[in-house]
């Protein structure tokens, strides 16, 4: 055996030596040229292709992952989308269900039904009661519904409301559906059947629908309530007191009253009063305050609370006209300037505010009388005399010897200097009448027909006077000497 034979025989006992051990990987290299791969051996540029074959077809394998991945991704979107699509139309398909789904009666028990209906019978007592302390008036049925929350959308087709604000509640439902629970006792209402024609009682009609209140008989009485309040005299001059359920009026005896036409009970009823005054600004009354006649002297009320704003201790009020007298019949208190009223204590005149019971102008005079945007005041008639705005806010003093009024809403007749002299209100001289010797006691002052007169008595002289004119379109004045009286 040459040595090339030998060196084969060599390498082939190599070779069944090494495919008899136990290998842990199934490929194994040879040499440049051959692997092993189980118990054959391939070429190597064989394995080579598989193995790349084999990794592309991994790569192709990752390649379709990623797009499941992102296929299944983008249906999970879908899906999602698709389901919040679906769950906000079955909520608003839920908001338009909401009685059927909500007030579905049969999801509630009787007990339930039972107590959302005493539930809203408890709801619109206390509004009702809430609002007829505060205001004084009692609310309709429709008119306490809109001051609740109605959340279980409850409506009742029988309701009465009473006097004591108590409500009676039957053929309730929830929805639209019916349910045999009621609130409250229903009580006899013991309303007139048919109009009182007596001149003691006043009839006030109340409209079903509207709830308006009027004292001129309907001709569709049928569509009306009504309410009789019983006065125990003739009365007149019977009227609404605004939107509220008092009728005012005046008994035989010229005394105002103000009485509940429902309750038919008179306002203020723990006081002990003789007759009350209502205040009224221009065309309104104002519902809150009221002037009340106790033992002969006036005092202020809030009607709200109740509370006395000044104690009884005026004579009377003023309308602040010249003459300054109450004698007469009185209906109102008229405020020279939003709540400011002239009153007065014996025979001493003042102004005060009647909401609060503020003295603006002291009671210190025997006149004040209202001219213009202006108050007049004066310790006598024509003499010593000052002038405020309507705030009481002195104007002019004692710039003059003496004032001895104001007219036109801005011409004043003063004493400058021992003349009687006519000024504006900024104290620019109008006219120069001359000096005053032999003047008294002024008599009156008035417009008349374009002219201003003044007459004063002359001195230690009752029966003949002497006269001041002057003449607005002019500017001219002039004097006259006349009988005392009426223009001259």
């Amino acid at each position: 055996m040459d040595k090339d034979d030998l060196e084969k025989t060599k390498e082939i006992d190599t070779i069944t030596d090494i495919s008899d051990e136990k290998l842990e990987e199934d490929c194994e290299v040879i040499d440049d040229d051959k692997t092993i791969v189980g118990d054959k051996i391939v070429e190597e540029n064989i394995v080579n292709d598989k193995v790349l074959e084999d990794n592309n077809d991994d790569k192709e394998n990752k390649s379709k992952c990623k797009k499941k991945i992102i296929i299944i991704l983008s249906c999970l979107i879908v899906l999602l989308l698709l389901i919040w699509l679906c769950l906000d139309i079955k909520k608003n398909k839920d908001k338009e269900k909401i009685k059927d789904d909500v007030y579905n009666q049969s999801e509630l028990s009787e007990k339930e039904k039972e107590n959302k209906i005493k539930s809203y019978g408890k709801k619109l007592e206390k509004v009702i009661s809430d609002y007829y302390k505060e205001n004084n008036v009692l609310l309709s049925y429709d008119e306490a519904l809109k001051l609740i929350k109605n959340d279980d959308d409850i409506s009742c087709s029988i309701h009465e409301i009473y006097d004591d604000g108590g409500v009676y509640l039957s053929d309730c439902s929830f929805g639209g559906k019916k349910t045999k629970y009621s609130y409250g006792e229903k009580r006899q209402v013991n309303e007139p059947t048919e109009i009182v024609e007596d001149n003691t009682k006043i009839n006030v009609y109340i409209n079903k629908s509207t709830g308006k209140a009027t004292l001129t008989k309907p001709t569709n009485i049928k569509d009306y309530d009504i309410y009789v309040v019983d006065c125990g005299r003739i009365y007149q001059n019977a009227t609404l007191f605004e939107n509220t359920q008092y009728v005012l009026y005046q008994t035989s005896d010229y005394y105002m009253q103000l009485k509940n036409y429902v309750t038919n009970k008179k306002i203020l009823e723990n006081v002990s009063y003789k007759a009350i005054l209502p205040f009224k600004n221009k065309d309104s009354y104002d519902t809150k305050y009221l002037a009340v006649l106790i033992d002969n002297k006036w005092g202020i009320y809030n009607l709200d609370t109740g509370k006395v704003i000044v104690a009884a201790s005026f004579d009377g009020f003023s309308i602040g006209s010249n003459n300054n007298s109450t004698t007469g019949p009185m209906e109102m208190i008229t405020p020279v300037k939003n709540n400011l009223v002239i009153a007065y204590k014996g025979q001493k005149y003042g102004v005060v505010d009647y909401t609060s019971g503020v003295e603006v102008i002291p009671f210190n005079y025997s006149n004040i009388s209202k001219v213009g945007d202006y108050l007049y005041a004066s310790v006598e008639y024509g003499l010593d005399g000052v002038i405020y705005d309507l705030d009481g806010k002195l104007v002019i003093d004692k710039k003059y010897n003496n004032i001895y009024g104001i007219t036109n809403g801005n011409y004043i007749l003063v004493n400058k200097d021992n003349r009687i002299v006519l000024v504006n209100m900024s104290g620019k001289v109008i006219f120069d009448f001359g000096d005053n010797t032999g003047l008294g006691k002024l008599n009156f002052m008035i417009e008349n027909n374009g002219e201003l007169f003044f007459q004063f008595h002359l001195a230690e002289d009752t029966e003949n006077c002497k006269e001041y004119i002057y003449n607005l379109s002019t500017g001219n004045g002039s004097t006259d000497e006349v009988s005392c009286g009426g223009i001259g």
